[in-house]
């Protein structure tokens, strides 16, 4: 039953953040539609912020559960392109969730929450020992990738269908090539090979709200 309550407060906040806006939103409100307590409500999410973040670490964990077992075996820069770009493109194309993503990246605590977890996924594919630099420098460029990240999916959710996902998200991992060294003339093979792996991620269905 505790997990049929969790599952109704995730579904039912979600519509809320979806239908007013997750700053409008209230734990009381979100209590209310439940037909719970706004005690029971806290007893499985203290904050409202983990309700938020807890949409983005299903569709994260999803995502790393159905990771084709091959991309280990492949480039490890392509191999995390391709994972990265088939959350990206998730969260962008589909419009509940791209709502979501923005909320989460305007909140601070969630934004590093954000940035942690995608440095872990960076770290995955290229583990220090292959990178041979320190770990600040690691999540220093995750950071400053991420900020890039999020600036391209606000313009994409404010100038969609007129931008493409794919040109303007190529950026984001030149700019985090450049920041880590990585040779400029291999950076758009290591791009398109990603793009390709991440397209058959989408396409296979392996990525669900």
């Amino acid at each position: 039953m505790a997990k049929d309550t969790r599952q109704q407060i995730l579904d039912t906040s979600q519509d809320l953040f979806n239908q007013q806006g997750y700053t409008a939103t209230s734990m009381r409100q979100i209590a209310k539609a439940c037909e719970i307590s706004v005690g029971n409500l806290c007893y499985h999410f203290k904050r409202k912020e983990e309700l938020l973040m807890a949409y983005h670490n299903k569709l994260y964990d999803t995502m790393m559960s159905h990771l084709p077992p091959e991309l280990t075996e492949l480039n490890p820069w392509c191999s995390y392109i391709g994972a990265e770009y088939a959350f990206m493109y998730k969260c962008a194309t589909d419009v509940s969730i791209r709502k979501l993503y923005l909320d989460v990246i305007n909140v601070a605590s969630l934004r590093r929450e954000y940035e942690e977890k995608h440095n872990e996924l960076f770290l995955k594919f290229l583990p220090l020992e292959q990178l041979h630099i320190d770990a600040s420098e690691v999540f220093l460029s995750t950071v400053i990738a991420c900020s890039i990240e999020f600036h391209m999916m606000e313009q994409y959710d404010a100038r969609e269908p007129a931008i493409d996902f794919d040109h303007i998200f190529s950026f984001v991992f030149k700019f985090r090539m450049d920041l880590l060294g990585i040779n400029p003339e291999i950076q758009q093979d290591y791009i398109e090979k990603g793009f390709a792996i991440g397209k058959r991620i989408v396409d296979e269905a392996l990525l669900i709200r």
